[in-house]
This record gives structure tokens, sequence and C-alpha cells, in this order.
């Protein structure tokens, strides 16, 4: 799947993928370590650790943004378990 950079200029790439392709292909953008192991689970548990680990990326990214004060840090947290 490496190749297609993930952007809004690809969008009739970004439709063509399945819930699957779209969430591996995030996985491959934001953790090459990761990007290589997860895949070797069995299918179910690679689906369930690849969205646990991406859903730890974002609210990760969400406490390391400098730019956001703690209140809107547990907004922002809390729409995301909404």
């Amino acid at each position: 799947m490496r190749g297609t950079e993930l952007s809004t200029e690809n969008i009739a790439t970004l439709d063509g993928m399945t819930d699957d392709e779209f969430q591996m292909r995030l996985l491959e953008e934001v953790s090459r370590t990761f990007a290589l192991t997860i895949p070797q689970l069995p299918e179910i548990l690679c689906r369930a650790v690849a969205n646990a680990y991406l859903l730890c990326r974002i609210v990760d990214t969400i406490e390391d943004e400098v730019s956001l004060s703690p209140e809107q840090k547990v907004i922002f947290v809390m729409d995301l378990l909404a």
C-alpha cells in the first residue's frame, strides 16, 4: 500500500479503500515499527490492535499539542470518546 500519500488531493484513491485498508494506510503513515508488526497478527486481532493503536495516537497528539489549553484538551478527548 505504500506509495500513495494520504491527502485530500487523492480522494479517489482514498474513497476506493475499505475501512481496513484505510486503517492500515494510516498505520503505515504514523508508525514504521508497528506498521510492520501489527499485520503479522491474526486478522481479527490485527484489526483491533491497529484500531487501538491509532486511537492512542490521536489522544497522544491531543495531549502533546502545546497550543491547546488543558480545558481544550479535555474537550477534544471527550469528543473522541463520544
